[in-house]
């Protein structure tokens, strides 16, 4: 039943937004739950899983990233946990995620590999090195993270901005 009342309410949304904005609804992805809506007022939001996939390819070899930079670069800082889901269920597509590590630097990507150590090799074959702590292998984003510079945010901004993403 709640299924029903769910897809009356989205298309009624759908009929409204037509009669005022006098044009056909925009369907799009809306980037915070990857759920599919079927209406909007003349704007469409922005693709988060995309923008997660663009930044990701800008992490460079032998660094590593936190999942909180990644959003902040893609312009939503408050979704670091998004970010991780994007990596960790293929929405960003094909990216290096096993450069991207929690704040700490802790590796808290292991249940999206193959192995739980696979993470820690890929980085260690990169030349990152990594160290065993109390809390679970780490790495020193001091030494070992990536600092991006306001030019590559402002880059990637003007790409968002090109891709209308």
């Amino acid at each position: 039943m709640q299924i029903l009342q769910k897809t009356f309410i989205r298309y009624f949304f759908q009929i409204i937004c037509f009669v005022i904005t006098d044009n056909l609804p925009v369907r799009f992805r809306e980037g915070r739950t990857g759920k599919l809506f079927g209406f909007c007022f003349g704007e469409v939001p922005m693709d988060f899983y995309r923008r997660v996939e663009l930044v990701c390819r800008q992490i460079p070899y032998g660094k590593a990233a936190t999942y909180g930079q990644i959003a902040l670069l893609c312009g939503m800082p408050k979704h670091a946990r998004q970010v991780g889901y994007a990596l960790r269920t293929g929405k960003a597509g094909e990216v290096c995620a096993h450069r991207v590590v929690n704040a700490r630097g802790i590796l808290s990507g292991a249940a999206s590999f193959d192995t739980p150590d696979q993470q820690k090799l890929l980085l260690e074959a990169e030349g990152v090195p990594v160290e065993w702590t109390p809390e679970g292998y780490r790495v020193n984003l001091k030494e070992s993270g990536w600092k991006n510079t306001m030019e590559e945010a402002e880059a990637l901004r003007a790409r968002f901005d090109k891709e209308e993403i």
